[in-house]
Parts: C-alpha cells; sequence; structure tokens
C-alpha cells in the first residue's frame, strides 16, 4: 500500500533510518519556550545539506541541528566526534524530538552573527542627473 505523505510536506523517509531517527510525539505547553544549554557530540553532520545531528543524555535519539544555529566564525559545519556545547528547545524536526537553538564547539566561545541595522550599503545604488542649462533645447521632430 502507498502511504500518503503529510499535506504540504513531502515524504521523507530516506535519512531517517541512517541517521537514528524516530517518529516521537513531542508535547510542549503552548507557552512554554525555555531553551536548555548541554554538552552533546555530533553524530551525523551532512555539509551539502547543512544540517546535522547531536547526541546528548538530556536529548534522547538526538537533537536535530541546521547550520543557521552553528555559532561559530566562518563557514558553519560541525565535525562528526566533535563535542559541542548546545541550546535545545523540544520541538520536533523531521522525525527527531529536540532542535537545536545554538550550537558551537566545547573548546570555544560562541561566535553569533553581526546583525547590521540601518543602511549599510549591501543593496543600494545613486543616480546623478546632470542638465547643461545653457544647452539648446532637443529638437524632437
Amino acid at each position: 500500500k502507498a502511504r500518503r505523505a503529510r499535506r504540504g510536506r513531502p515524504q521523507r523517509t530516506d535519512w531517517r533510518s541512517s541517521c537514528g531517527a524516530q517518529e516521537v510525539a513531542v508535547e510542549t505547553s503552548p507557552d512554554d519556550d525555555s531553551v536548555v544549554t548541554t554538552r552533546g557530540t555530533v553524530r551525523v553532520w551532512l555539509d551539502e545539506q547543512g544540517w546535522g545531528v547531536i547526541e546528548s543524555q538530556e536529548t534522547p535519539g538526538g537533537c536535530w541541528t541546521h547550520f543557521s544555529a552553528v555559532a561559530v566564525a566562518g563557514f558553519a559545519r560541525l565535525e562528526v566526534g566533535q563535542v559541542v556545547l548546545l541550546e535545545w528547545e523540544a520541538a520536533g524536526q523531521d522525525g527527531y524530538a529536540y532542535r537545536a537553538v545554538r550550537t558551537w564547539p566545547a573548546d570555544r566561545q560562541p561566535v553569533d552573527p553581526v546583525v547590521e541595522t540601518g543602511n549599510t550599503g549591501a543593496y543600494s545604488s545613486t543616480l546623478t542627473i546632470t542638465y547643461d542649462r545653457d544647452a539648446p533645447p532637443y529638437d524632437t521632430r
């Protein structure tokens, strides 16, 4: 029998068994937005896909981690077997009961991205038009 995918999301099952993910139900209260910090070890890291799994005693079954949660300078990546500190939340993510909010190597301080405000010049341009006052009028014939 064909299984039906959840509405709006493609069914993904190929990587779960290789990474040890399990279908889990996460129960959190609507106002529970607490973040917990713990020490863990990187079990899986997929540079090409930008995510991985971190093992810790506090996150049984693994903690899903996206590259945007990696607080390091330069290219955001982790190494399999690397010991890290991570801030996590109980939020189901792709078959994992826990999701990392921020993680960094245990032997370093976290390096959060600098968010610039105001006009950074990244997407700006200028145009100056100067007319000659003494030029004859343009002939439109």
